[in-house]
């Protein structure tokens, strides 16, 4: 089994709320600076602001310095992660991004005798 170390961002704040961790990234700085981007989209967007310009990350780096320090307050841990066989960090991020709920019937009722 083939496998690959990556790095992925928590993010509080994304394009559509869509996504909360960015895809797996090679180094912890290049995930941070990923996470960095999709906050600061977010914000121009909310700003009704242009944010469709090439070279967005360097751009923005320049450009806006402000909107980037504000994304700051929504940028979380970094974790390490793996990637199986020959999974894209975009397969990864969508089945990380999967949580599966048990149905309420499923759930185990606890007792009061259970309690004490």
């Amino acid at each position: 089994m083939h496998s690959a170390i990556r790095y992925v961002t928590y993010v509080s704040l994304s394009l559509g709320n869509k996504w909360q961790w960015t895809k797996p990234r090679g180094t912890p700085l290049a995930s941070f600076r990923a996470a960095e981007n999709m906050v600061c989209a977010r914000l121009l967007e909310d700003k009704k602001m242009k944010r469709n310009f090439s070279d967005f990350g360097n751009t923005l780096r320049k450009e806006y310095p402000e909107i980037v320090a504000e994304a700051q307050q929504y940028i979380g841990e970094t974790r390490q992660v793996e990637l199986l066989n020959e999974e894209t960090p975009s397969q990864f991020q969508v089945r990380f991004h999967e949580v599966q709920f048990a149905p309420e019937e499923e759930e185990e009722e606890v007792t009061e005798e259970e309690v004490e």
